[in-house]
């Protein structure tokens, strides 16, 4: 057998994420896509108020097709770039979608990117749900836990959130978070209307969370 396809194999960014720019609504100024890939999305970022649109991603040939929709297109990860290299204006808008659950110090990289934003700035992030039912039953039922090419056990994934260590992580990295996004399903607009933190909690694969610039807090030790 050959080796698992690696991340720098596929170039990501097809696809949007309807609930991350639901989530977004109506924005507007400067706007940072962190692993953008290809940003298939980048006109409908446009069309929600976005000014400038800035693609970061480390794949080359993902910001090859990028340069064509932003206004800007580094390769690059949070960690080795400058801000110089981006424009050198803060940001009004991050968007982090599929991001931190793949990073070795993602507390370090929130808050290198709120140094990056303005005062007022908007955060958006969406990251894999480890309270998802399927994953709690196959841990408590069955004592499995397989990783797979993708979905919510891809096995690129170093890192593993809930709603409450997503908002803490947030905290700490100087993003309070303003609203979570729920499921756009019928079952999960049900179960919202009795509780939308079980909602997001345990019907959702993705946590998606807009948060907003605030101070940092203190990183857990």
């Amino acid at each position: 057998m050959g080796r698992p396809a690696l991340e720098q194999d596929f170039v990501y960014g097809a696809l949007d994420n309807e609930d991350v720019l639901r989530g977004l609504g109506a924005i507007s100024g400067r706007l940072l896509d962190v692993g953008c890939g290809q940003g298939a999305w980048a006109p409908r970022l446009r069309a929600a108020g976005a000014g400038e649109l800035v693609a970061l991603d480390p794949s080359a040939a993902a910001i090859a097709l990028a340069a064509e929709r932003y206004d800007i297109a580094v390769v690059g990860t949070i960690e080795d770039t400058e801000l110089s290299q981006l424009g050198s204006r803060p940001f009004d808008v991050i968007v982090a979608a599929d991001v931190f659950e793949h990073l070795v110090d993602p507390w370090g990289a929130l808050r290198r990117l709120r140094a990056w934003a303005t005062p007022e700035a908007l955060l958006a992030v969406s990251v894999p749900n480890m309270r998802f039912y399927r994953l709690v039953g196959n841990l408590a039922l069955r004592g499995e836990f397989e990783y797979e090419l993708w979905g919510v056990r891809d096995w690129t994934h170093l890192r593993w959130f809930t709603r409450s260590s997503l908002a803490h992580m947030l905290a700490a990295g100087g993003w309070q978070p303003e609203r979570w996004v729920c499921s756009a399903t019928l079952k999960g607009r049900v179960l919202a209307r009795l509780s939308e933190q079980l909602a997001n909690d345990l019907l959702r694969q993705q946590l998606i969370v807009v948060a907003r610039a605030s101070a940092p807090a203190a990183r857990p030790r």
